[in-house]
């Protein structure tokens, strides 16, 4: 990687030259993915025009795209820290863009070659394709919980279903009501309600049955249950997850996925149709009209049963010994 350093006449002193080096080095480490050789960074040093301030802009040039970034303090030390801190998050965010664009491409290719069967339009199979790759987290992480919600109530065992093969089964049924053309919001409705649908026929060969009782279910480590939410493939260094003033404890973590948990197997005590309201506008995000249209029923129905459904996590929450406010007050 080459540096260049401009310091327009300050004084530089060795302690921010020794610190701007240890920075450059962590950089390094950061775009180990990226040729050295093809790496730029200039380092430019301004006087505060007669305050007594100092102005760092950094500029990094890489072969997928150019980041720029500046900071001012009175402290020059301090501003050759803040401005690299800057650096760091927008080549972390930079590297998350460039990963998810990969991952997207590769689910597209995935939707693109399970639709070609079909006897839809080419424009409405790729239109499809990108609404599935583009969503891919989100219905992953729904499908999981869906069959999480049998499991609790004895439907089915866990790891019995797999989550991919009800996004396929779901994509396929989906793509069948878009012979013609394609719309998005149609579509995430549709989606939903043909992840559902899938699990439902994917249970048991004759329907939705109960797991027999002597066959009990055994329970799920919590941290082996969130960890297979869909998460993007990301390498983890030490110096990219040290410790700050906002970072979420372990302890916190824990007791935060105990209440996921325990509200995950709360929802699943609800009548279907309230859970699927429920999670459709809390988790999901819907309008109350698409969820209405859903369920078939008035836009004032599926209102009261939400707030049935509202009411009912509150009481049991609070009847558990949870007092999660912040859940509580965004449902």
């Amino acid at each position: 990687m080459k540096c260049e350093i401009v310091d327009n006449g300050l004084n530089i002193p060795y302690i921010a030259d020794n610190l701007i080096a240890r920075k450059c080095h962590k950089l390094e480490r950061m775009l180990h993915m990226v040729n050295p050789e093809e790496i730029r960074l200039a380092a430019e040093f301004y006087s505060g025009d007669g305050k007594k301030v100092y102005r760092l802009k950094l500029s990094l040039k890489l072969p997928q795209a150019a980041l720029n970034v500046q900071a001012v303090d009175p402290s020059i030390v301090d501003v050759c820290g803040t401005a690299f801190m800057k650096l760091f998050n927008a080549v972390s965010e930079l590297k998350t863009t460039l990963r998810a664009n990969r991952e997207t491409a590769q689910k597209r290719e995935e939707a693109q070659h399970s639709l070609e069967g079909l006897t839809i339009p080419p424009n409405v199979r790729s239109l499809l394709a990108s609404f599935f790759s583009n969503n891919y987290g989100r219905f992953y992480n729904y499908a999981l919980r869906e069959i999480r919600f049998r499991s609790y109530q004895g439907y089915t065992k866990p790891g019995s279903i797999d989550v991919n093969d009800v996004l396929d089964e779901a994509l396929l049924s989906a793509a069948r009501h878009f012979s013609l053309d394609f719309n998005e919001e149609k579509a995430t409705r549709i989606y939903y309600d043909e992840i559902r649908k899938s699990i439902d026929r994917l249970l048991l060969p004759g329907g939705m049955a109960l797991v027999p009782v002597e066959e009990p279910i055994e329970p799920e480590d919590i941290d082996t249950d969130y960890q297979e939410y869909y998460q993007p493939d990301e390498i983890i260094k030490v110096e990219d997850v040290l410790i700050d003033a906002d970072t979420v404890l372990p302890e916190q973590e824990v007791e935060y996925r105990e209440i996921e948990t325990h509200i995950d197997k709360l929802l699943s005590q609800l009548p279907a149709d309230w859970r699927n309201a429920f999670i459709l506008l809390v988790r999901e995000g819907l309008p109350l009209a698409d969820i209405a249209e859903n369920q078939g029923k008035s836009l004032e129905e599926i209102t009261g049963i939400i707030e049935q459904a509202k009411e009912f996590i509150r009481k049991k929450l609070l009847d558990s010994g949870f007092h999660w406010k912040e859940y509580l007050t965004a449902t």
